[in-house]
């Protein structure tokens, strides 16, 4: 749940899903509906999807017994590396890096002195100095170390390098350019697109499309689609009946345009 997620925005939702469904085996019973209807307000359902497969292979395949190791938790749906690392350093103890985006910044800052360096890096190399690094007395308390130095003192945008306890290991703050370190992408400019969708209500009950249905609405004068899915953040949802998405800009080209439905 924390994945993408802030810890008081779980919190709640983490009590009530471990009220309803305490262990693997009652949660691998659990009809998928209910499990998304329960994640419902958290976002990112796919997440949900992959911890009730999840939950499903624990029991058919492992008879209910969790993974005891790194290699086993990566194996499953919906964990990555970082999760999986996670998992077996803090749950496991496990020797094996955790690295989120705070822990990426931190060692790239660490291994790197210019932003130069950094961009010419590979993944590999990062994650070669994230595991040569880990404490194997206590690879929990390293890695959340790591990651809590990334959200406090080693911000993208705001390195205090002067409280920073590891100045002296760091390339990066030693030459005085922590915050160009990594390079800080640049955002694609939005685009204003036009999207319409209807409401069908018939008592308490509402129209619904299963996914993948083609748009039903067809608003005039806006040329082609720039696409015709409900979109990846409602991917495998149903939705309310709605058009295409059309450039924004399009409306303002024909009087009218949008508000009708061919």
């Amino acid at each position: 749940m924390l994945q993408q997620t802030t810890v008081s925005a779980v919190v709640p939702y983490w009590k009530r899903f471990l009220t309803r469904w305490p262990d693997v085996n009652t949660l691998a019973a659990a009809p998928e509906e209910e499990v998304l209807a329960a994640w419902s307000g958290l976002g990112y359902y796919r997440r949900a999807r992959a911890l009730h497969r999840a939950a499903a292979l624990i029991v058919a395949e492992r008879g209910g017994r969790l993974p005891a190791t790194h290699a086993g938790w990566l194996g499953l749906p919906g964990v990555g590396p970082y999760t999986a690392g996670a998992i077996a350093s803090i749950g496991l103890r496990e020797a094996v890096p955790a690295v989120d985006a705070n822990a990426r910044r931190v060692l790239s800052r660490w291994l790197y002195a210019s932003a130069a360096e950094a961009t010419a890096a590979t993944a590999a190399e990062v994650e070669g100095l994230a595991t040569a690094v880990v404490d194997p007395a206590a690879p929990g308390d390293w890695n959340q170390a790591v990651m809590e130095l990334g959200a406090t003192l080693c911000q993208a945008r705001r390195a205090r390098c002067a409280e920073c306890p590891v100045l002296d290991h760091c390339r990066a703050g030693a030459a005085g350019r922590a915050l160009e370190v990594p390079l800080v992408q640049t955002r694609p400019a939005a685009v204003p697109v036009w999207h319409s969708c209807l409401v069908w209500c018939a008592g308490d009950a509402v129209l619904l499309m299963p996914p993948g249905s083609d748009p039903v609405l067809g608003p005039r004068g806006l040329g082609r689609p720039l696409r015709r899915d409900f979109s990846t953040l409602h991917s495998g949802l149903w939705g309310l009946p709605s058009s295409a998405w059309y450039h924004r800009e399009r409306q303002a080209d024909s009087a009218g345009a949008g508000r009708g439905v061919a």
